[in-house]
């Protein structure tokens, strides 16, 4: 058996197994990535809402199909920040077509993985 396990075709094999073993993993992690559109940085949670409500109704046309999310951040000194963002999104690409659009509106967005 270990002079089969030394034969390069069994390397090779093994070799093979490996790096299938790293790629599965790899499309694992990408796979439980969301892809967002951040539209702003705030101080509450409250302020957050109120806002979303805001672009939403003036913008409906564009966001009226999709949902705020929000990510609450400690930027230590700076103080607790709520992320607006929107989405998931199936992919960054479509993040950014999304991101786009609403440039066009005038509203500063970025797109990204959260």
């Amino acid at each position: 058996m270990v002079q089969a396990m030394q034969h390069p075709i069994w390397r090779l094999a093994c070799r093979g197994a490996l790096l299938f073993g790293v790629m599965s993993l790899a499309g694992n992690a990408l796979a439980n990535e969301v892809y967002v559109v951040q539209l702003a940085s705030v101080k509450s949670e409250e302020r957050a809402t109120g806002e979303w409500k805001r672009l939403k109704g003036r913008h409906a046309e564009l966001l009226g199909d999709l949902n705020l999310m929000l990510q609450r951040v400690d930027l230590g000194e700076r103080g607790i920040f709520f992320r607006m963002q929107t989405g998931p999104f199936p992919n960054i690409t479509t993040a950014r077509d999304m991101c786009q659009q609403l440039k066009a509106v005038k509203l500063e967005c970025i797109a990204k993985v959260r």
